[in-house]
């Protein structure tokens, strides 16, 4: 196995919640990712190398200044993939952070369920991304939860 295959994925977590509240977050992906905290709230890809698998940007009520840090991430990394982990939860906010291309969106509190569906994903994505380069297959990662039950 090479030492790519074998790395972690990398998450840079914003912390953008009143209370400071990521850390206690980060924990419970530290045994299978490498995480690490945002210095502040601005990113420029170049202050952050190795490039991260993940933004994740840690919201207890999001807010217009926190909202607009998520699209101008976007802006200026699109090729990183975002998620984005909330106390506060409204269809509307969903709504938005799917237009504005988050890849994840997850509201806490987090089952061990969702957190394996998500680290499942993200070793997939990350497979995926490393191996572009060196293939032309298109591989499908299996990104999307299972049906709500009210539906089944």
């Amino acid at each position: 196995m090479s030492v790519e295959a074998a790395r972690k994925p990398y998450l840079l977590w914003f912390d953008l919640t009143h209370d400071h509240s990521t850390e206690a977050l980060m924990m419970q992906f530290q045994p299978a990712c490498e995480c690490r905290l945002a210095a502040g709230n601005s990113f420029s890809e170049k202050d952050y190398e190795p490039q991260p698998d993940m933004i994740c940007m840690h919201y207890d009520r999001p807010d217009m200044p926190g909202l607009n840090l998520l699209l101008e991430i976007k802006r200026k990394a699109p090729s990183i993939p975002i998620t984005m982990f909330t106390v506060q939860h409204s269809e509307e906010l969903a709504v938005w952070a799917m237009r504005s291309r988050v890849w994840e969106y997850m509201v806490l509190a987090l089952s061990s369920t969702e957190i394996n569906r998500f680290l499942h994903a993200l070793r997939q994505l990350c497979d995926v991304r490393r191996k572009a380069g060196a293939s032309n297959k298109v591989l499908q990662i299996e990104h999307g939860p299972s049906l709500p039950d009210s539906i089944r």
